[in-house]
């Protein structure tokens, strides 16, 4: 149930989602100011991540889904719900993030 604030406590229940455009998942947020920080933050959060790779690992490390995933558990703290591409509603604890591709660099 939503409240007079316009906030989810129960983020199964959230009508505030949102797609980032390359991604196929969906972050389900407890507020319309959540959803709007994450949607401000994700690109240049991005950018920030795969740098600190770079320097840290001195290896060209492309992700978009790890730094999403951070920055959204950084900006929502009433939860963490997110629906995968087969449309399975996922919690923290039963995360698990599996890709490693190895590419040539264009």
């Amino acid at each position: 149930m939503k409240t007079r604030n316009g906030i989810y406590y129960d983020l199964s229940k959230s009508s505030y989602k949102f797609k980032v455009p390359d991604s196929k998942i969906v972050f389900v947020f407890s507020s319309d100011l959540h959803m709007l920080k994450f949607e401000d933050a994700y690109i240049e959060n991005r950018k920030e991540h795969n740098t600190k790779f770079i320097s840290r690992y001195r290896l060209k490390i492309s992700m978009n889904v790890l730094p999403d995933l951070v920055l959204y558990k950084k900006i929502e703290t009433r939860g963490f719900l997110v629906i995968n591409e087969g449309g399975q509603a996922i919690c923290q604890e039963n995360l698990l993030l599996n890709g490693e591709v190895v590419m040539l660099k264009s």
